[in-house]
């Protein structure tokens, strides 16, 4: 059930696009988070960084002479603080200010506030910059003392007899999900929410996460499979953050865990999930298939090499590549899917795999776009240098935003940019050939991500991809790693 006491709007105010009204916006941020609890040092970055968006959308979103309205929103989310500032000004561009090295956004967005930064176009209504901030929740530190925390080194394995109890997680489960995580990855696990369990409980709270957990005999939680949802009444969900404690390895946990979680979903009416399995090992992958997911694409380097598995060897020298996977639990809606043509083959053979209910066409479409402007909603996570940019409505001057945007990300210094077109698209095929001139790639698809599917394009930023490194647990998912290398130029 969706409790809204962790998600509502704390104030919206609406100001002329004048600079000396800018104080009172720095006096709201500053009072409310400060009763939101932020320390010294994170408010002053949350009023540094909203006065600059502020101040670009002042003098960069009206034309010369012209003053506007803008509006900022402040939210509190499950987890998380979300100030907005939307305007119906120019389109969401920053074309104005791209050479300029000091021009307050950009950098100082990414690196001295925001866990995610989010560009999002809102079509007629105009636009919108999210500045997004985990709440200051105590992390696993404060739960686990420094003598429990050097025992959870060296556990000794688990009587394989032990009887183990299967269950969907509740938010009172939220520290020993911690606890295990902690067992499991020390403090390299790189989705950090997980360490904070007053953060995790409202995520469960929201539906936003729905969780199967597996509890031993002493009720410590030693495995974990989340669900994430970006509603909660979504229709497919990302499967992850799958944790097993280190004495209870070699048990087959994750593939009943998904099992759990996939007639969980299969209850509900859910369609499928979708999910990123690493590839250092076989082990996850094999569980997928095993459970009747298959291989839908590879996000080479997509992991950062930083995360490491306790009593599992894989150092990594570099970031990991990881496969996508989709379990197809209950019937989806028939849809026609518009394929390039030179991707057409293993896209096929893709949908095979599933059994999906799809109609191909395969006709391109050179048509003169009616739409002047392209809509990409972008998404950045500066703590994993990964940037996705989702596409909304094709524009004339896609090929131009896409050349201005790639430039953007690689300035914010993103390891790995991807870029979602939608197949249920009749101008898909012609556009994804102009996005791949500058160099994005193919990765795969993910079925009905957004209403339908969506084909997925990597860049990568300088970055070396070891072939040899990447283990795959089928005969498909070698053929359709080895398409990605070749596409990529890694081959």
């Amino acid at each position: 059930m969706y409790n809204n006491q962790n998600d509502f709007t704390i104030a919206r105010v609406k100001l002329i696009a004048l600079k000396e009204f800018l104080p009172s916006i720095v006096g709201m941020v500053q009072s409310i988070s400060s009763h939101l609890g932020y320390d010294k040092n994170s408010i002053y970055k949350l009023e540094v960084v909203v006065e600059e968006a502020c101040l670009n959308v002042i003098e960069h979103a009206f034309d010369e002479g012209e003053i506007g309205n803008y509006e900022i929103i402040f939210q509190r989310k499950p987890g998380k603080f979300v100030i907005s500032i939307e305007d119906q000004g120019l389109p969401f561009d920053f074309s104005k200010i791209e050479s300029g090295e000091n021009s307050g956004l950009g950098m100082l967005l990414i690196k001295a506030f925001a866990d995610e930064v989010n560009f999002v176009n809102l079509g007629r209504s105009g636009k919108k910059l999210e500045l997004i901030k985990s709440l200051p929740y105590r992390d696993i530190e404060d739960y686990v003392s420094k003598e429990e925390a050097e025992q959870s080194k060296n556990l000794p394995q688990a009587d394989s007899s032990e009887p183990l109890k299967f269950m969907m997680m509740m938010s009172s489960h939220a520290v020993n999900l911690a606890r295990c995580v902690y067992r499991s990855y020390g403090y390299s696990y790189p989705n950090d929410t997980i360490y904070f369990p007053d953060r995790r409980k409202e995520l469960l709270e929201s539906g936003l996460i729905e969780a199967c957990i597996v509890v031993n005999s002493s009720d410590e939680i030693v495995g974990h499979l989340a669900m994430v949802k970006d509603a909660p009444m979504a229709k497919v969900g990302e499967s992850g953050q799958a944790v097993v404690d280190p004495r209870y390895r070699g048990r087959s946990l994750f593939k009943e865990m998904k099992i759990f979680l996939s007639e969980h979903s299969k209850s509900k009416g859910m369609y499928g999930l979708y999910s990123e399995a690493v590839s250092i090992h076989p082990f996850t992958q094999k569980g997928n298939l095993s459970l009747g997911a298959h291989e839908t694409g590879f996000l080479l380097a997509f992991a950062p090499e930083s995360m490491n598995f306790k009593q599992i060897k894989d150092k990594q020298k570099q970031r990991q590549t990881t496969v996508l996977f989709y379990h197809r639990i209950n019937e989806e809606p028939h849809r026609v899917v518009h394929l390039p043509y030179h991707h057409s083959s293993i896209i096929k053979k893709i949908y095979e795999n599933l059994e999906l209910n799809r109609e191909y066409e395969t006709k391109i479409t050179n048509q003169v776009m009616k739409n002047e402007k392209t809509i990409i909603d972008i998404k950045v996570l500066p703590d994993l240098a990964l940037a996705f940019l989702q596409l909304q409505e094709f524009g004339a001057d896609f090929e131009s935003l896409i050349e201005f945007r790639l430039k953007e990300m690689l300035r914010k210094k993103m390891d790995c940019i991807y870029l979602d077109l939608p197949l249920t698209n009749k101008h898909t095929p012609q556009y994804c050939v102009l996005a791949e001139q500058f160099g994005f790639f193919f990765a795969g698809i993910i079925p009905e991500l957004y209403d339908g599917d969506v084909i997925r394009f990597q860049y990568l930023n300088n970055l070396e991809v070891d072939a040899k490194e990447i283990c795959t647990a089928s005969q498909f998912g070698e053929d359709l790693l080895k398409y990605v290398l070749k596409e990529g130029g890694f081959n």
